[in-house]
């Protein structure tokens, strides 16, 4: 009854989830042409399933990456940013791989936003103390569940706590504080 702790929990909980919502046909399809060729096996149907969901989150990714260029830089930037990433075949792979990098990736690509709001808001004169601090949660929480993706995520802590503390304005230990908190009380119920 030992649990399982080489794996971290979100990724096969999100599985799961998925499963859940769509039970995907568990039996090999040898008369179908596209599940077997010949009479011979060529696609499991759930693996097929959970590709298509990394495929999506590789889409999503592309689109927060595109918005993030765009806030950033400018509409010609952003296009180039979204054909690149589209274009990259190493992405591609990691999208039929079945492995947790693409749900990875949009957990990161949320970090940025967050990052980037916080940082916008900390500019201002008379900034928007709750919503800076809503976003200093939300970073918290997706460093902890990008933690509870891949555990080695979790040393991104340490530069979005530099990089509050730096960019965070008048409340920037306050900031810094609440996302370290928020990290710990995501992570701390599976440590």
């Amino acid at each position: 009854p030992h649990p399982d702790l080489a794996n971290p929990p979100v990724y096969p909980t999100v599985l799961a989830g998925l499963m859940k919502i769509r039970t995907p046909d568990w039996q090999v399809d040898l008369n179908k042409n596209f599940w077997a060729e010949g009479g011979r096996f060529q696609r499991y149907k759930p693996e097929f399933f959970i590709t298509l969901f990394n495929q999506f989150l590789f889409l999503a990714a592309i689109l927060l990456a595109f918005l993030q260029a765009k806030q950033l830089f400018d509409s010609l930037a952003a296009g180039l940013v979204a054909v690149l990433l589209l274009g990259s075949d190493l992405l591609w792979k990691f999208s039929i791989s079945g492995l947790s990098t693409m749900l990875l990736l949009v957990i990161f690509l949320g970090l940025v936003w967050c990052l980037i709001q916080i940082e916008g808001l900390g500019r201002n004169e008379k900034p928007n103390l709750r919503r800076m601090f809503i976003f200093a949660v939300a970073t918290g929480l997706l460093v902890g569940l990008g933690m509870l993706t891949r555990y080695a995520f979790g040393w991104v802590l340490v530069p979005v706590l530099f990089f509050l503390t730096l960019f965070g304005g008048t409340r920037r230990m306050g900031l810094a504080v609440t996302a370290g908190l928020a990290f710990a009380l995501v992570v701390a119920p599976w440590i």
